[in-house]
């Protein structure tokens, strides 16, 4: 029988300097999936800090996730790997209390689930007779959460900010950020957003700058984007031939990058000149449905300052080129591993850095209510995963008498949503480019 960690839990949060680096960050989207997979496989599929089964763990999402453990020595600013641990949802979640807090004060989570998960992380301290990180320990006070009388244990962290490093695979990791002022200034811009990792000595990021039109149809977008600003996932569905495709021609080719899932020709003039194969870390039209490829394609682009956007199109059939290629096998395991791979894909979305917007193109469906949404696998999909839920602005391609547009707001029948004053109406160009510089303008101003 496999000995359980609960000590696990009473890890301390990462060090803030070093927020956004991590073993997973270093090593890839492919070979991290490659390496916690392999976890799992080590430690049965439970978790081990509480012992629960894969498929009986708290909460909707029935998997495990993978947590790096580390050794943080307070005396010298130096963090470790010491191992990586398979964790349930709520564990995994008790850890890492800062972010709950976040999520918390951002209303991303309800209070109750909130409480259930500290409950739960204390509840398993306190059989194991172990004390908690005092950050934990002081949130759980702060909302009236049961400790069940595990007290904190003390930390004395006197590291001048500039000295925290993470040491991994013989290389020193050091944070971008000079100061906690600038930490905090980054966080508080962007809601908590991830950064783009650099190693010291960490060079200092020209400024963007507006580029030049690439000469499509009409006039492509250019915008200058905040240095250090996180990526933003955009979400474009609709009907095939309403014109998803087709607003692609507003982005300068320049700073864009395409993931053309199934290879089809663009309907842009011209485009083939302007979208070349990604071969060997050069081009901008990478042509796979392969989660590992894309993935880890998308972690090179960190390095590519001049990419801007990144278009994925079209997203749905990810989605179905898996589960065809799986479709010979039983059992529902494989609706989990694709939702997960979609969800893993629209996480990453979000860590690429510079301000990228990173647009998901997706076909429509409708549901037995007649209202418009993301087509997925169906049911036994959109039980593990609502797509648009994760995105904060979803337009709808719409053919409005003879005109191609955007619908900005939901008409009661769809999923479509934007930040108030985003946009200037409920129907905006079929335009990437015009969508991109209102939320640079939006953002920004």
């Amino acid at each position: 029988m496999m000995k359980l960690k609960p000590e696990i839990l009473a890890h301390p949060n990462i060090p803030k300097p070093l927020h956004g680096i991590s073993p997973r960050t270093i090593m890839g989207t492919a070979r991290w999936n490659e390496t916690r997979q392999d976890v799992y496989s080590k430690y049965g599929y439970i978790c081990i800090a509480c012992g629960t089964p894969k498929k009986e763990v708290k909460g909707e999402n029935k998997w495990l996730e993978a947590h790096e453990f580390y050794d943080i020595n307070y005396k010298t600013g130096v963090v470790k790997i010491q191992s990586i641990e398979p964790l349930c949802p709520y564990c995994h979640g008790f850890i890492h209390s800062g972010r709950l807090e976040a999520l918390l004060d951002k209303g991303e989570i309800e209070k109750e689930i909130a409480f259930a998960i500290l409950e739960h992380g204390f509840s398993i301290l306190s059989k194991a007779k172990l004390k908690c990180f005092p950050g934990t320990y002081e949130f759980a006070q702060s909302i009236g959460a049961d400790t069940f009388k595990v007290k904190p244990y003390i930390v004395i962290d006197k590291i001048p900010w500039g000295k925290w490093r993470l040491i991994y695979e013989g290389d020193e990791y050091y944070s971008k950020f000079s100061s906690y002022d600038e930490w905090e200034k980054f966080y508080s811009f962007n809601k908590g957003g991830s950064m783009t990792l650099q190693r010291k000595p960490a060079a200092a990021r020209p400024p963007a700058s507006a580029r030049p039109s690439a000469g499509t149809e009409r006039p492509a977008t250019s915008v200058v984007i905040p240095q250090n600003a996180k990526s933003k996932p955009v979400l474009v569905i609709g009907k095939s031939g309403t014109g998803k495709t087709r607003a692609i021609v507003g982005l300068n080719p320049k700073e864009t990058f395409l993931v053309n899932v199934i290879g089809k020709d663009l309907p842009i003039k011209g485009w083939r000149k302007n979208y070349t194969p990604y071969i060997n870390g050069k081009g901008n039209m990478l042509i796979s449905d392969d989660y590992s490829t894309i993935t880890s394609v998308l972690e090179n682009l960190k390095n590519r300052k001049e990419i801007k956007y990144v278009v994925i199109d079209d997203f749905q059939y990810l989605m179905a080129n898996e589960f065809m290629r799986r479709s010979y096998e039983k059992g529902y395991d494989k609706f989990t591993d694709i939702g997960r791979h979609a969800w893993d894909l629209l996480w990453l979305a979000n860590t690429l850095g510079n301000g990228r917007i990173v647009f998901f193109l997706v076909h429509s469906d409708t549901n037995d209510l007649g209202e418009e949404k993301v087509k997925t696998i169906g049911k036994l999909l959109d039980e593990k995963i609502c797509v648009e839920g994760m995105f904060t602005i979803v337009l709808n391609s719409v053919i409005n008498k003879g005109t191609y547009n955007f619908a900005t707001q939901n008409s009661g029948k769809n999923t479509t949503k934007s930040p108030e004053g985003m946009f200037e109406s409920n129907l905006i160009p079929n335009d990437l480019g015009f969508v991109a510089k209102a939320i640079y303008k939006f953002d920004n101003e």
